[in-house]
């Protein structure tokens, strides 16, 4: 177990090649209307009286969480910043029974440079308050850690609600709640996670984006056993909380590129999904699927799971992983995937490497050693003249 308090390259050792961009520090430029928060009294008081521009920068703490706020609005010339003292030594929340932060209806609002611990509830909480979606927008976050929230009920690590240009990079998550997610989206468009990783979960997939949510990319992450899954692209949603209004899917226009998953229960599961890009990912050693085709909303005015890309992959296994490595679930479309370029290579049993596919995959490399540098520590660079040269988390392009 990790010492929580512990610099983030600290804990992050064994994987130096994959995730050296979540321990990058950022400089902080001096703006005339810094504000000093030390307290948990300041830190309210602040998030009621901050005003476009405004610099909120918090002390090491530890605050206790349950912060609030409604409408708090920069603009997109002077955001409003919320940020510990540096990533390498971050201001500590420790929620104890109440969430991190909640922000409803908030806009242009950078958060940075946090660590939120030990939060029965979720560590940062985003949303549209239910009422207008999209009322919330333009949320940055970035060089967080957010660890052991929960782990009951449906607690996340960072929980997205009706919320439209958002962008997380640079965060690691570990120990995210039993039922919810480390990033879980419900109703949000026009946004990336990026450059982050994702060690370990208590059962819930690592991220996921549902409830009509559209045009999302995850890009260049770290996935390690997640239990739950490392992506689910869709899932199941109650009608009253699809932003803007049940379309007839869970997801779409959703991009998956350049990441590195290794263990954990499934890579990617498309989940009523109509049209997703799965490219350039590295899937190493899954416990039972590389890829899942789901209609866990099995509504009639949905359309059926459908139009997945995967393509340029590198998916190294071993012989004993379930169905040939592809789940299709009941009132599916997988004749309508397409499998392009993906090389597939199992481990115990090379002559066993071909997938059972829905399609006929086109280029496919079956059987062919892509020779790692160093798995067992990170490292998934192949040698020149490897067959899956590419292909897999290290050819995505620039």
């Amino acid at each position: 177990m990790f010492n929580r308090m512990f610099p983030l390259r600290h804990f992050l050792k064994p994987f130096p090649s994959l995730i050296a961009a979540a321990c990058c520090a950022t400089s902080l430029p001096a703006r005339a209307a810094d504000i000093a928060v030390s307290t948990d009294s300041e830190l309210h008081a602040a998030l009621k009286a901050a005003k476009p521009g405004d610099h909120l920068r918090l002390g090491a703490g530890p605050f206790k969480g349950g912060f609030f706020s409604v409408g708090l609005h920069g603009t997109a010339e002077k955001p409003i910043r919320i940020s510990g003292p540096s990533a390498e030594n971050p201001a500590v929340f420790q929620a104890g029974q109440a969430s991190g932060m909640q922000l409803v209806q908030a806009a242009y609002i950078e958060v940075e440079n946090l660590h939120i611990a030990r939060a029965a509830g979720s560590g940062l909480m985003f949303d549209d308050g239910g009422k207008e979606p999209f009322s919330c927008h333009h949320i940055t976050i970035r060089h967080c850690r957010i660890d052991d929230v929960g782990p009951g009920g449906g607690a996340c690590s960072i929980k997205l609600a009706g919320v439209a240009d958002f962008s997380i990079r640079n965060c690691t998550f570990q120990d995210w709640g039993v039922g919810g997610d480390a990033v879980d989206g419900v109703g949000c468009r026009n946004g990336a996670v990026e450059n982050c990783a994702f060690l370990a979960g208590r059962g819930a997939a690592a991220v996921q984006f549902k409830g009509g949510s559209e045009e999302v990319t995850i890009r260049r992450c770290v996935f390690h056993e997640a239990q739950g899954g490392g992506i689910n692209v869709g899932g199941s949603t109650g009608m009253p909380y699809f932003r803007p209004k049940p379309l007839g899917f869970e997801a779409r226009k959703i991009t998956v590129e350049g990441n590195t998953f290794i263990g954990g229960a499934a890579a990617v599961i498309f989940a009523n999904a109509d049209g997703a890009v799965v490219r350039f990912n590295t899937i190493y050693l899954p416990k039972q699927w590389a890829f899942r085709i789901l209609q866990q909303t099995p509504r009639e005015d949905f359309t059926p799971c459908r139009n997945g890309r995967i393509e340029d992959n590198l998916i190294v296994f071993k012989s004993n992983w379930y169905e040939g490595g592809i789940n299709v679930g009941p009132k599916t479309a997988p004749e309508t995937f397409t499998f392009a370029r993906n090389l597939w290579y199992c481990v115990d049993a090379p002559a066993k490497s071909t997938p059972v596919l829905p399609t006929k995959e086109r280029d496919g490399v079956i059987g062919w050693d892509p020779g790692f540098a160093n798995p067992a520590q990170g490292d998934f660079t192949v040698p020149a003249g490897s067959p899956a040269h590419g292909k897999g988390a290290g050819a995505l392009p620039r």
